[in-house]
């Protein structure tokens, strides 16, 4: 069978945008700047530390992608939610593009709850749509 579909689906994806979701609202400028912000205040702590963001990167050779995510509001019951995101290619998402996506789907929701540190997608299967296969990643939320 070959390895094709994990090249094209990878197992880990944005984990280099790790933090917490920015406010809701921002437009893509401002949510990138935020996480070369955070990376950068990372950087004066560690210099060793060389993880950088790269939203033009292409991270995803799909033009639409699954995520679901769970949330746990203070005070409130466990909701779980699934995305179905599109790129505008239709064919690949960069990071910037995928992250931009999930941030304007969930940040309402993940914001509210205990858990709300994104720490990156991880690949669950492949889904098998009239579309062709569709990833679908586990989002992962830590506090």
């Amino acid at each position: 069978m070959g390895w094709g579909w994990a090249k094209q689906f990878p197992r880990r994806l944005l984990s280099e945008a790790c933090g917490c979701f920015p406010n809701e609202g921002l437009p893509r400028a401002e949510v990138d700047a935020t996480i070369h912000r955070r990376k950068q205040e990372i950087r004066e702590e560690d210099p060793e530390y060389d993880v950088y963001w790269q939203p033009e990167e292409i991270v995803l050779g799909a033009g639409r992608v699954l995520a679901i995510y769970g949330t746990d509001p203070v005070g409130g019951e466990e909701r779980f939610f699934l995305l179905d995101l599109r790129s505008d290619n239709g064919e690949s998402f960069t990071a910037g593009e995928l992250f931009y996506k999930l941030y304007r789907a969930a940040a309402a929701e993940v914001r509210s709850a205990y858990h709300c540190w994104f720490e990156g997608l991880e690949l669950v299967t492949t889904m098998t749509t009239q579309e062709g296969s569709v990833p679908l990643y586990r989002v992962w939320l830590a506090n």
